[in-house]
């Protein structure tokens, strides 16, 4: 009878326990897997638990579960990029990060203190500043957030692609899943956030790119 195991599970059952890991190389991980600016960090930190990885070569002493030989083999099959993605999450069972929680705060000035925003007013004595707010910026940007996400929903559909590919396959398991969610974000503080701010963004006729969304308050 086979065993039923979630496809996440299987991955990091196949590279870490299994160690085939060990069999891919630098190439394995696709030219443009590195694409975000944290990615080499946490890449880093990740394949750095190859060196005590379990398990010998497949062309060696034999040990690895055929199983795993065919998880591995499928993978290998896979488009660079989302190979990279499984590889790379499956050693140490991590995900990718999204729970970045951007949030609205005052724009820090030179003089290290909020930008104040001030209106030119009439009074009884003549005109003068008053502070009528500051300057806010989302932080993390909604480009940051919205990178991170998908990086997070790639990953998903590659694993997705890959239990795909494993159906019927194996001799002792069954891959089901992700059961990981698609979209974790969804009714959170940061997702709602995101939404309303991109929102107006487009309904003003912002262009969506590298710059950050301000507000006064």
């Amino acid at each position: 009878m086979r065993k039923i195991i979630d496809i996440e599970a299987l991955v990091h059952w196949t590279l870490g326990d299994q160690g085939v890991a060990r069999e891919f190389g630098e190439e394995a991980y696709g030219a443009g897997y590195a694409a975000s600016a944290w990615e080499p960090i946490e890449r880093l930190a990740q394949l750095g638990t190859l060196v005590d990885g379990r398990g010998g070569s497949r062309f060696g002493s034999g040990d690895i579960h055929r199983d795993a030989l065919l998880v591995g083999d499928a993978i290998r099959s896979m488009e660079p990029d989302a190979r990279g993605m499984v590889i790379c999450y499956g050693i140490t069972g991590g995900r990718p990060s999204w729970d970045y929680r951007p949030e609205l705060r005052a724009v820090i000035g030179a003089n290290g203190k909020p930008a104040l925003i001030r209106e030119r007013v009439k009074g009884l004595r003549g005109w003068r500043d008053d502070v009528v707010g500051c300057e806010l910026e989302l932080r993390p940007s909604i480009e940051v957030t919205r990178e991170a996400w998908a990086r997070y929903q790639a990953w998903w559909m590659g694993l997705a692609y890959l239990q795909a590919l494993l159906k019927g396959r194996l001799a002792e398991h069954e891959a089901t899943g992700p059961r990981a969610p698609f979209e974790p974000w969804i009714g959170t503080g940061a997702e709602a956030l995101v939404r309303v701010v991109f929102a107006e963004r487009v309904a003003g006729g912002d262009r969506v790119g590298n710059e950050e969304h301000r507000r006064t308050a």
